[in-house]
């Protein structure tokens, strides 16, 4: 069996069906593995189904503190757990699931270097190899690019439909595709601000394409938008040079140092700035970078036992966003967002 190593830039060559899977709370980072195995696979050729990473690489993608094996456990099941489904009769009601990856093993190589292999599901294999048609391809920086999940998945979601130059779907399926649970952003408005406004403006920066967007088609009685129509434009000249190496040399934050100089300007702290893109995904970029420092410096004062566990900091600011998403949604809004937060943090 032939496998792949990570090196250069390369094309992704994704089939429809697969690119229309629900992510099921997949970080950013586990979507991004998932672009850059798509990119290191030959789409002509079912044997390279089997790729590997360097263990230090695999840390950097997936943005580890540490090599320890909590964490590592805690990213390959995100990367494990993730599912695709086939319709099975026309109406789709009857359908199979599985999951796109089978095996994860870390091993050493010849030279007793650790390296991480990971092999695909053989029922995924028809998704990803000797497409017949129904796939769409992009060069692998736009996957790098983008700081959200929102973003990633949005890109790709319009980028499948860019050769028509425009696609209409509804809200559900749009919120499905994006991995948004059904008691988020319930409100209209809060979905455009937080997430079509937000994927928008961040697309025409750092993706190939660009897209203009308006509600579509008749709404429900009460007046509740049902369907979008997407206009998807190419950003013409822009080229990025981004690869794969050069994004996990990117990708290297010395944190236990930013850790220790909390307070410092940021641009004095080598790393640091990769950690307050990262806390600043868990609020979906709803606050900007000095606010998140802000943050950052709360967790040290209330909580140091999670500060230097990404993860965990991730995951509880992330579910304190959420708190005061439904609290907003509730009572007709706040008017001091961060304020609020703020008070959140340490709160249980």
């Amino acid at each position: 069996m032939e496998k792949s190593t990570i090196d250069g830039n390369h094309i992704i060559t994704k089939s429809n069906q697969l690119n229309e899977i629900e992510p099921c709370g997949m970080s950013l980072q586990g979507l991004r593995f998932f672009s850059i195995y798509l990119s290191k696979i030959n789409p002509l050729n079912e044997r390279t189904r089997k790729i590997y990473f360097r263990l230090r690489d695999f840390q950097k993608i997936m943005e580890l503190k540490e090599v320890k094996r909590k964490d590592l456990i805690k990213a390959i099941n995100d990367i494990l757990t993730q599912t695709v489904g086939i319709p099975l009769s026309n109406d789709g009601e009857d359908f199979s699931r599985f999951q796109v990856f089978k095996e994860c093993s870390i091993i050493r190589d010849s030279i007793g270097e650790r390296i991480i292999e990971i092999d695909a599901h053989d029922k995924a294999l028809p998704l990803m190899f000797n497409l017949k048609g129904h796939y769409f391809k992009y060069e692998l920086w736009n996957a790098l690019r983008p700081k959200s999940r929102n973003q990633l998945r949005m890109y790709e979601i319009l980028k499948q439909y860019e050769k028509a130059g425009a696609r209409i779907i509804t809200v559900e399926l749009l919120k499905k595709y994006l991995g948004i649970k059904e008691d988020e952003y319930t409100r209209y408005q809060n979905f455009k601000t937080w997430v079509l406004d937000k994927c928008q403006k961040a697309l025409a920066v750092n993706t190939d394409i660009s897209f203009t967007y308006e509600p579509y088609g008749p709404r429900t009685r009460g007046g509740k938008i049902i369907q979008i129509k997407f206009i998807i434009t190419k950003n013409e000249n822009f080229k990025d040079d981004l690869q794969l190496d050069k994004f996990i040399n990117l990708n290297s934050p010395s944190l236990q140092q930013a850790i220790a100089k909390v307070g410092e300007p940021e641009d004095e702290l080598p790393g640091y700035n990769d950690r307050i893109i990262f806390l600043m995904d868990a609020c979906d970029n709803v606050f900007t970078g000095d606010q998140m420092l802000e943050i950052n410096s709360l967790i040290a004062e209330r909580m140091p036992a999670i500060l230097g566990d990404q993860f965990k900091c991730y995951q509880y600011l992330n579910r304190k966003y959420m708190e005061m998403q439904r609290y907003d949604e509730q009572n007709g809004g706040i008017k001091h967002k961060f304020q609020y937060f703020r008070k959140l943090i340490g709160t249980e």
